[in-house]
């Protein structure tokens, strides 16, 4: 291995003055100013170290500095994938291609990065995308302050008033890093201006990646309002602030050096993660699992059984087109045993979705029934798959999601999920607790007309519907529950992604109300708010 890459450095430098040698005198060394650049803080660098100093000093013109890192990372690390890559993105031609040969033997054409480079904290205002003070035309950025020799940067935070770039460890398949800094005295602060928004910080974070050919990827950057790749700013992608799972950005890439830059903001402490993964040619188009699905009440769904499931256009340039959703083939097979399972049916409702644009994750919406297998004593229906078709450009291309399970739940004393569409025409979700008495004249909560007022039970951040019903219960006797509240139903609706209780929130809520009163008649003109706590 030593000899192939001693080779192709002297292949590189024997176009110039001396070939060969030329090449045994240069020197078996890496300048300690390019590794600190990087992100090296002492000690013996590592292989990744070494080649982002190569690579730094190649683009600057400095090629006799740059070989000599490559010479000691390969030296030091005979296997390393990032040397062997990084040697090959600056030769060109034949001896490019035999250097990034043998770094795909180690590894994909995927490099990722060990080490990720951290500057801040820098205080920050109460917006998710805030002030950056790397633009001032003292650093010109953080690409360039990423370069320079400068080696601090102002921020009140810091003792002495200056911060420093930091290189922190991350598993590279798994991309997460918790971002800290304990070495700012937090507490100090607070005390000082007695007042806890200092608490609130910003900081840049920058991920290098190498590609060994030309491809296309998708990139997640969880925890984070935006981000971009190599050029700050041209464009912003948007990031997956909360942690969906599914927000991705698909990009088709040159061979080469590549970097994720994401502006964190956060209190104290918060967790980030990157993942960056290739891209199948001939796969089209990703389905998610739903987070959620409506329960089963007596053999058939509470109301109209609504459902969505995300798709990911994997395309970087086309939509997708002519969507259509259908229970997989796979599961009509379930029929032969007798056992109930569902179908999709059309639901004039819910807006038709027939287009995903190239990059962008999209909630397919349809509405379900369960279809009776012949035995009328087994209600319960089995799980199923979907089946999603979609054209890209004049080609049919067909996705069949992850098993999907539905609850069969009972009618009493016990809470259920319905599915309801709400004001803006997406499909959301209420958990439902029934009354535990009648609603009669007379009784706990009755009226005249016999309808149950509603409890509209609102949940807190990080609370789940059904958790949020639940909590409506009295221990009758040691260890049994009764759940709900006598006379009335208990709702508790939620609405996917961030909201509060006004304005969208307030609006969910009515929305499920109505749902609820349409099903069962319930008299939502009196309803008793609860929990009002987001």
């Amino acid at each position: 291995l030593i000899a192939t890459a001693m080779s192709l450095l002297l292949a590189l430098e024997g176009r110039e003055e001396g070939g060969r040698e030329r090449a045994m005198r240069s020197e078996e060394k890496c300048p300690q100013q390019a590794l600190k650049r990087v992100g090296w803080a002492g000690g013996r660098p590592s292989d990744e170290h070494l080649a982002k100093a190569a690579l730094q000093l190649s683009d600057a013109g400095q090629r006799d500095r740059a070989m000599g890192c490559i010479k000691v990372a390969l030296n030091d690390h005979p296997r390393s994938q990032w040397g062997h890559a990084a040697l090959g993105l600056m030769l060109e031609g034949k001896e490019a291609d035999a250097s990034l040969a043998e770094a795909r033997k180690f590894g994909r054409s995927l490099v990722k990065s060990r080490t990720w480079e951290v500057l801040g904290p820098f205080p920050a205002g109460k917006m998710e995308l805030d002030g950056d003070p790397v633009t001032s035309p003292i650093y010109g950025g953080v690409e360039n302050a990423r370069k320079s020799d400068r080696k601090r940067f102002a921020s009140e935070y810091a003792e002495g008033g200056f911060v420093r770039w930091q290189t922190r460890t991350v598993e590279p398949e798994a991309g997460m890093m918790e971002l800290s800094f304990p070495e700012v005295n937090w507490n100090k602060l607070v005390q000082l201006t007695n007042s806890m928004p200092i608490l609130e910080w910003q900081a840049w974070v920058a991920v290098d990646f190498l590609l060994l050919e030309d491809i296309k990827v998708r990139i997640s950057c969880m925890g984070v309002h935006s981000f971009s790749v190599d050029k700050v700013g041209t464009p912003w992608y948007a990031g997956d602030i909360y942690r969906s799972g599914t927000l991705w950005t698909v990009l088709e890439l040159r061979r080469g050096r590549h970097t994720v830059y994401m502006k964190v903001k956060a209190k104290i402490s918060t967790h980030v993660q990157v993942q960056i993964l290739t891209v199948d040619g001939d796969k089209k188009f990703e389905v998610f699992s739903p987070k959620w699905m409506p329960d089963v009440i007596d053999g058939k769904f509470f109301g109209v059984g609504y459902g969505a499931i995300q798709i990911l256009n994997l395309d970087s340039k086309s939509f997708l087109s002519d969507i259509q959703i259908s229970v997989a083939k796979s599961s009509s097979s379930l029929f032969s045993t007798g056992k109930p399972t569902v179908a999709v049916v059309e639901h004039t409702s819910l807006p038709a979705i027939k287009s995903v644009a190239p990059s962008q994750t999209l909630a397919l919406q349809f509405a379900m029934e369960v279809v009776d297998g012949g035995q009328g004593g087994q209600r319960c229906p089995s799980s199923f798959r979907v089946e999603i078709r979609a054209r890209v450009e004049s080609k049919e291309f067909t996705v069949t999601s992850e098993t999907i399970s539905v609850r069969c739940r009972e009618k009493e004393n016990q809470s259920f999920i319905m599915s309801f569409v709400d004001h803006d025409g997406s499909v959301q979700h209420a958990a439902v607790v029934p009354p535990l008495k009648s609603c009669e004249l007379g009784r706990a909560g009755g009226r005249a007309d016999g309808k149950c007022p509603v409890v509209l039970s609102m949940h807190g951040t990080g609370v789940k519907a059904n958790d949020q019903a639940d909590a409506y219960k009295l221990e009758v006797k040691k260890d049994v529950w009764e759940f709900g509240v006598r006379g009335a139903w208990v709702l508790a609706p939620t609405r996917h992604g961030a909201h509060n209780w006004e304005s969208s929130g307030m609006l969910s809520s009515l929305s499920a109300l109505d749902a609820l009163a349409k099903i069962t008649e319930a008299g939502w003109n009196k309803f008793l708010p609860a929990d009002p706590s987001r």
